[in-house]
């Protein structure tokens, strides 16, 4: 059943891919149509659910890809496993739904009653979301195809039935449909792998470990969530619009920096159940270098280009969002190290315990800083608050990691990126002289960007960029000798 690194990677980048244009393809046409007050307030319910939803997960999907990851290749224990998990997650989304129907009259007349109801189906249908289970069995292809069709309909009913301001309540019920939907097809398709029984169960054994991953997940998703509740309860909802539209898009170019590092988690936590100590350090230097090769200049690339994207893909009337993109970019390296060093590295040496400490003091960072810098300089001291708590539970994490992974630093790899992104800087810098602002520049300086990024990194000699260059070839021949 283990899988090729290299294949899941190509399945995991068409899926993040797909990720990627799937949020953008709909941000583009939502943010035009329900304008900044509009996205301000799906955002505000979005976000309360989302303590739910959290509480509905408990620390389930992290804790499953390691556990199925470990016995993939044994039918029964991934079999009882996977049973197992699923009765403690059915248990704690009765328990998330319940306490959020008591809640509901907490947010007052702030929150969208209708919209409330729509979303609160996310937290109901927590129950089937088992993805935990087919990344911790390495079927990404599988992952990849089951939500490239979700989501190409999801798109269609978007465009058919979202046409003004008013129809948010549809787009509520669409993008809810794009989640659940995926939900049916992993309860449909899971018998090839598993069968489900409810004997011999020992739903103890897991339930330590599982809190201790929830009060991690718990603490991060009160930080990252904290600052768009605040910003909804404080500001008015055109500025959590800008807010919410820009940590969006964040996280949707981070995605695809974790895209090609989602294959490394369940194969370190083979390798280190495997005691292979070796072959697990150099996989996970690999995993990071990979993400930095990506994170840094697509960083720097967003802060000189930030003003033209945030008209192109959002419009003039988010013109406002263009700071906070650039206060928030910084975000993308500090999501890649300690994507790599909590969520992979830590996890599968079984150190949760280290991300639930760095966490909750991130949080508490993160909450102090918000309502100082909310209440001194509006929307955007959320995203400076974000940032310096997202960088504390980031160097928490890497110091905890480098205790597993002894990490010997290449200075030909920073030189060689360096070098790349100093080059990508000056194409669009060029750029921006010859091109007026608006959907061609922005086209021409990605695709420009990135390509001088990529060649001037290969002839320094980058061994990232070197790499991905052979696989492209061995690719092509293999294509041609077809």
């Amino acid at each position: 059943m283990q899988k090729s690194l290299a294949r899941n990677s190509i399945y995991c980048i068409a899926y993040k891919l797909l990720s990627i244009g799937y949020p953008l393809i709909t941000t583009v046409y939502i943010s035009r149509i329900l304008l900044p007050e509009g996205i301000g307030k799906i955002a505000l319910v979005r976000t309360f659910v989302s303590y739910f939803t959290t509480l509905a997960a408990l620390g389930i999907p992290n804790y499953g890809i390691k556990l199925i990851g470990s016995v993939q290749k044994n039918y029964r224990l991934r079999s009882q496993y996977f049973s197992e998990l699923f009765i403690i997650n059915a248990l704690s989304t009765i328990v998330a739904f319940g306490i959020f129907c008591f809640s509901i009259e907490k947010l007052g007349q702030k929150a969208d009653f209708k919209l409330l109801i729509v979303f609160s189906s996310l937290i109901v249908f927590n129950i089937f979301n088992v993805d935990w289970f087919y990344q911790g069995v390495e079927e990404y292809s599988y992952i990849a195809i089951r939500s490239t069709l979700i989501k190409v309909l999801s798109i269609i009913l978007m465009l058919v039935f979202v046409r003004n301001a008013n129809d948010y309540i549809s787009y509520a019920v669409i993008f809810c449909f794009a989640t659940i939907g995926n939900y049916f097809f992993n309860i449909i398709h899971i018998k090839k792998y598993i069968h489900f029984s409810l004997k011999s169960l020992e739903l103890q054994r897991h339930v330590k470990k599982i809190f201790i991953l929830f009060a991690s997940v718990c603490a991060t998703e009160i930080y990252t969530m904290l600052d768009s509740t605040m910003i909804g309860l404080f500001c008015e909802e055109r500025e959590l619009g800008y807010y919410s539209n820009s940590i969006s898009l964040i996280r949707v170019i981070f995605s695809f920096m974790t895209a090609m590092c989602t294959v490394y988690f369940p194969r370190l936590s083979y390798l280190y159940k495997e005691n292979r100590l070796k072959e697990f350090t150099v996989t996970a230097q690999q995993g990071l270098d990979l993400c930095n090769y990506f994170a840094f200049p697509a960083t720097i690339g967003l802060i000189i280009i930030a003003n033209d994207v945030v008209t192109v893909l959002f419009g003039n009337s988010f013109a406002p969002a263009a700071l906070t993109i650039r206060i928030l970019s910084i975000l993308i390296i500090i999501f890649s190290v300690a994507y790599i060093a909590g969520h992979v590295i830590l996890i599968a040496v079984n150190r949760e315990i280290d991300i639930m400490y760095a966490t909750i003091v991130a949080a508490v960072i993160n909450a102090i800083l918000n309502i100082l810098l909310i209440r001194a300089i509006g929307y955007n001291g959320a995203g400076v608050a974000t940032v310096c708590a997202e960088a504390t539970v980031t160097a928490i994490l890497y110091y905890k990691a480098s205790k597993y992974v002894k990490r010997q630093y290449d200075f030909r790899y920073w030189i060689s990126l360096i070098g790349g992104i100093l080059f990508m800087v000056a194409s669009l810098i060029v750029v921006k002289l010859l091109f007026d602002s608006g959907l061609m520049r922005v086209i021409i300086s990605v695709m420009l960007g990135g390509t001088v990024f990529f060649f001037s990194s290969c002839i320094l000699k980058n061994k990232i960029a070197i790499y991905i260059w052979k696989q492209i070839k061995k690719f092509v021949q293999v294509k041609i000798a077809r």
